[in-house]
This record gives C-alpha cells, structure tokens and sequence, in this order.
C-alpha cells in the first residue's frame, strides 16, 4: 500500500502525526484493542495514544537529511491487525 502520508519537520521540533484507522475499521465492522507506534533508530516515539480508532504520535529527533518511517499498528477486539506507515523527512531549513 506505501505510506499513507510523507511529511517534513526539522530535527529540534516535536511534531505530532496522526494514523487514522477509522475507514478500516468500519469496513471489518470491528472494534480497536490495542496499538503500536515505532519508528526507526534516529527518531523518538515521545508519547502516543489513541482516540475513536485515531493514533496520534508525538515525534521528536532526527538528522537533517535523513528519512525516517514511522509505523502504526493496530490489534482488533476480532484479531485483526492493520498497520499504517508515514514517511517522514528531517530538513534543517
């Protein structure tokens, strides 16, 4: 599928991106247990959290020039398991 969005922040800020599994979940008509954000050594998961089947990540770090992935993945009351990936670019502007 690819990323669901490709997003640019610069390496001091401390940016929140959102994973939006609602479409999924109405189309399995099931229910969001629990949930997962990773992202790849160079940046931090700071905190996340989820709301209405919206995961929310705040993201910090990075080097200016590199590009990151950021995973989310979600785990149904029914056993499904959905991840979404958002690219993300560090650029020091």
């Amino acid at each position: 599928m690819g990323f669901i969005a490709k997003h640019v922040k610069q390496p001091a800020e401390v940016l929140d991106y959102r994973f939006d599994f609602r479409e999924f979940l109405q189309g399995v008509n099931d229910v969001a247990d629990t949930f997962t954000v990773e992202a790849t050594d160079g940046v931090t998961v700071e905190s996340s959290s989820m709301v209405r089947g919206v995961v929310s990540a705040f993201v910090s770090g990075g080097v200016s020039g590199r590009t990151y992935k950021l995973s989310a993945t979600l785990t149904t009351v029914g056993g499904r398991v959905k991840q979404l990936d958002i690219q993300l670019k560090v650029k020091e502007i």
